[in-house]
């Protein structure tokens, strides 16, 4: 995953119990640096407009006015390119930032 630094306010006094959310994925690692910074590294995900949790000994906070988004899908190939236009063919697409779904999870619509 990716270390995001979010920067905000009275985040505590030291890491004592601190934990990080984007959305319903508990970030890793979650450093405290300052009452006004706090660190930690992404969970592999997928979507937008995700919220932010943040908390610790004595406090809590859900920020949902400055959300957080992974990278949309890129597909960068199909194969096969050329398929009959009657009957069934595997298709393997290529790319990056298709969450951390299993293969099962995930559709692909070919046409209108």
């Amino acid at each position: 995953g990716s270390r995001v630094t979010l920067l905000g306010l009275n985040f505590g006094v030291s890491a004592e119990a601190l934990g990080v959310a984007l959305g319903l994925s508990e970030c890793g690692l979650a450093e405290w640096r300052s009452d006004t910074s706090v660190a930690c590294t992404a969970a592999a995900g997928a979507g937008g407009h995700l919220r932010v949790a943040v908390a610790g000994a004595g406090f809590s906070s859900v920020h949902e006015s400055t959300p957080v988004s992974y990278d949309s899908p890129n597909v960068t190939a199909i194969e096969p390119r050329n398929h009959p236009a009657r009957g069934s063919v595997n298709v393997t697409v290529h790319g990056s930032n298709f969450g951390p779904s299993p293969a099962d999870a995930v559709s692909v619509r070919i046409g209108d």
